[in-house]
């Protein structure tokens, strides 16, 4: 036969009121700490950055804005340094497109979240930063978590920048302040 079981009826007052209990929530920035893995990454760092590039500079952002980084860019490309920058909107970007079209292609109509460069992308001295915010390419007083890049993460990133800039966008800049429609890459 089987018993049935029957569930006891107890219940348990405690008073925690007068207990110390440790602080398991501490104030931060944002919603998750990045602290131990993830570095500040502000406009001064990414100007240095970007002025290490002697090849190739890739950068992919939703706005490029900052007037100081836009300055940066141009002092490269003006030394022959081949760059490339993804844009989102272009209404957004004008100030950027006005200033580097012409020296830099660029291509506009891809929305991003964050921001990504990559330097002389081929060469053993390649580096990487991605970023979680677009922010310190808007204004040089935002910063942002970001970090470096690996190898192989530059070689991927590299990889979906081309993937996006020649299949994703919408207008290109040749030449000063002239859009046209995007082409697709000459090697497919």
């Amino acid at each position: 036969l089987m018993a049935r079981i029957v569930s006891r009826r107890e219940q348990f007052r405690i008073d925690y009121q007068n207990e110390h209990l440790p602080a398991l929530f501490c104030k931060q920035e944002s919603d998750a700490d990045f602290s131990s893995a993830l570095s500040q990454v502000n406009n001064g760092l990414l100007e240095r950055v970007v002025s290490t590039a002697r090849l190739t500079l890739l950068i992919a952002c939703e706005q490029l804005k900052d007037e100081s980084l836009i300055q940066a860019v141009k002092k490269q490309a003006e030394k022959g340094v081949r760059i490339y920058l993804l844009l989102g909107d272009k209404d957004a970007n004008k100030v950027a497109i006005d200033t580097l079209s012409g020296r830099c292609l660029i291509r506009t109509g891809v929305s991003q979240q964050g921001a990504l460069v990559l330097v002389d992308h081929t060469t053993t001295q390649a580096e990487g930063l991605l970023l979680m915010s677009g922010q310190p390419l808007v204004s040089a007083d935002q910063p942002s978590w970001g970090i470096q890049l690996e190898r192989q993460q530059i070689d991927d990133s590299f990889r979906s920048f081309c993937k996006l800039f020649w299949e994703n966008s919408n207008e290109e800049y040749l030449q000063q302040n002239q859009q046209q429609s995007s082409v697709q890459h000459p090697d497919g």
